[in-house]
């Protein structure tokens, strides 16, 4: 029991309010509700631990134990660590929160909720800009991403850096080989679909890297590799940065540690999970552990009537889209399809890229329809499009459109865009 003479009065007994502060469905709700009375936040400090536990398990649900695990190392400012040094996932059901754990709890969510949002609209649902998932595959996606944000914390830049610096005279091989060797004992902690998820989440994240680097960049016609990567290891809340166009610094690693994260990239997730494992064999039937299904997957081009694939190349196109058709696409494959004459003078062929890098994507897209020829007009903006159709398009009406633009006739345009991506 609450000593009531010594709190701030207020017409409700400790006991009800407390009782009421454990019912809250989230951290921003509780945050709000103590920070209006004092009363209030003394009953909080009162019983913080319990008040803390009970909103943690109504907000997170069964991705507790992940978002605890993430949120654990984080807070005992690890800079290095085996899988072995965290509790297990299956016994971190009990455990204490600190505010301090609450707030890290509380940010890490709402980046994790924004990447579900985006996640949506490119895997799910891209009619929608805010998250379709079921609550299955919406509790499968948080779990992998924190699965995934954890190996990031453990052993990407900012965690190699750190093992450098203690260890300045060290080997830069060994040291690279037995941070491979812990990479591959955390990921052998996990079952088979566990993986899958893991998988899953890093070629989103991949996807997310690459989109940010070519509409964020300078020249999107010419972007390293080497950046992507770097992304993708920084974890999550990074990527998620780089998506809204705010950019880290890449000097904080050596060139030398790229191959680390490129062999997690194109070794650790290959396609047979087994080769991440060291040969364990895939068991399971089930080809993807997040969703359940999407919308795509059962719609048809518009032009040719083709189902589109699950990989990018065999993607529908329209009007809700067309922002993440770039990595499709690409502006550096635009010029291709320029008249050979066109293409030959170096100068046209820079005015085009400059023309092309002078306008948002999706704003090029409309154009082009804008100018489409008589072979085109019952094509529509809001049809859904297979990525050969689309092409098809785009190049059959590109050099229309560069002359307009090289007349003065497209500058005109209204560059205003009803479609954009989610900004979370």
């Amino acid at each position: 029991m609450v000593d009531s003479p010594s709190l701030p009065a207020f017409p409700l007994d400790p006991d009800l309010m407390d009782c009421l502060l454990t019912t809250l469905r989230d951290f921003e709700s509780l945050q709000a509700f103590i920070s209006s009375s004092k009363f209030i936040y003394s009953i909080f400090r009162c019983r913080q631990n319990s008040i803390l536990g009970a909103v943690a398990h109504s907000q997170f649900g069964l991705a507790l134990p992940q978002a605890m695990r993430l949120i654990k190392y984080l807070d005992r400012n690890h800079s290095s660590g085996l899988a072995h040094e965290l509790q297990c996932e299956a016994n971190s059901q009990d455990f204490t929160i600190t505010p301090a754990q609450a707030r890290l709890l509380r940010n890490h969510a709402a980046i994790v909720r924004a990447l579900e949002d985006i996640y949506s609209w490119r895997e799910k649902d891209p009619r929608f800009k805010s998250s379709q998932l079921s609550a299955a595959e919406s509790l499968r996606f948080q779990k992998s991403v924190y699965r995934f944000w954890l190996l990031a914390a453990m052993y990407g830049p900012g965690a190699v850096v750190d093992e450098r610096l203690g260890d300045r005279g060290g080997n830069h091989l060994e040291l690279k080989d037995s941070i491979v060797t812990k990479q591959i004992t955390f990921l052998l902690s996990f079952g088979e679909v566990e993986l899958l998820g893991i998988d899953e989440v890093h070629g989103f994240f991949l996807d997310l890297a690459e989109w940010a680097l070519m509409k964020h960049t300078t020249s999107p016609t010419r972007f390293s590799d080497r950046n992507d990567i770097f992304l993708v290891w920084s974890g999550p809340a990074v990527i998620l940065d780089a998506f809204r166009g705010k950019w880290p610094s890449f000097c904080l690693v050596d060139s030398q540690w790229y191959g680390t994260w490129r062999a997690m990239t194109y070794a650790f997730f290959a396609s047979e999970i087994g080769s991440i494992t060291g040969g364990r064999v895939l068991s399971t039937i089930r080809q993807r552990f997040i969703l359940d299904d999407h919308f795509l997957e059962n719609v048809e081009c518009s032009r040719c009537e083709g189902l589109p694939s699950l990989s990018r190349a065999g993607s529908l196109w329209s009007l809700c889209n067309w922002e993440y058709m770039i990595l499709a696409i690409t502006p550096s494959r635009l010029g291709s399809f320029l008249s050979f004459e066109k293409r030959r003078p170096l100068e046209m062929l820079i005015s085009f890229t400059e023309a092309i890098e002078s306008i948002p994507y999706p704003q090029f897209i409309e154009e082009i329809f804008d100018v489409r020829s008589e072979g085109y007009k019952d094509w529509k903006k809001e049809d859904w499009l297979c990525t050969h159709c689309m092409t098809k398009m785009l190049s059959g009406n590109i050099q229309t459109w560069f002359d307009e633009r090289a007349t003065g006739a497209g500058a005109s345009r209204d560059p205003s865009m009803s479609h954009v991506v989610p900004s979370g």
